[in-house]
């Protein structure tokens, strides 16, 4: 058991190092900014002294608080709720239109490989060059790689 005599220990003006040293702080009732440091230190003294100052306001004053409060509390659900739900429209969105590009890719894909198909069927036929190009829309080039 220790005994710590807090008028003492207030006079001596500890650097607030040690958890102790913290915690006697917060029972003396020491400087603001003293406590800031702590509280940047020790998140458990820091909601402590947040408690105890909204224990030490008037009853108006506390009515304005605890207002002030659900209204940031609110806020920041409604601002959750709105992001949950533009990015679900949006991940909807995104589903739609890639299904749509998906389907024109392979309209597009079928399309090329009939082509492909009947000018291999035409050459295999020795048809003229010219007359594939006009008939299948493919070029040269590509009817030459068909050819190999």
């Amino acid at each position: 058991m220790h005994i710590i005599e807090l008028q003492k220990f207030k006079k001596k003006n500890p650097k607030i190092d040690t958890k102790l040293e913290q915690w006697l702080w917060l029972f003396v009732g020491g400087e603001e900014e003293k406590m800031r440091r702590i509280g940047k230190k020790n998140k458990e003294i820091e909601k402590i002294d947040k408690k105890l100052a909204s224990m030490s306001l008037s009853r108006e004053e506390r009515n304005n608080y605890e207002f002030r409060r659900k209204a940031i509390l609110d806020e920041i659900s409604a601002i959750d709720y709105a992001t949950k739900k533009g990015l679900a429209q949006g991940i909807e969105q995104g589903i739609e239109q890639g299904i749509e590009q998906g389907i024109e890719q392979g309209f597009e894909k079928g399309s090329r490989n009939e082509k492909e198909k009947i000018a291999k069927e035409m050459l295999k036929k020795n048809m003229d060059i010219k007359l594939i190009m006009e008939l299948t829309n493919l070029t040269k080039e590509e009817i030459e790689k068909l050819r190999k």
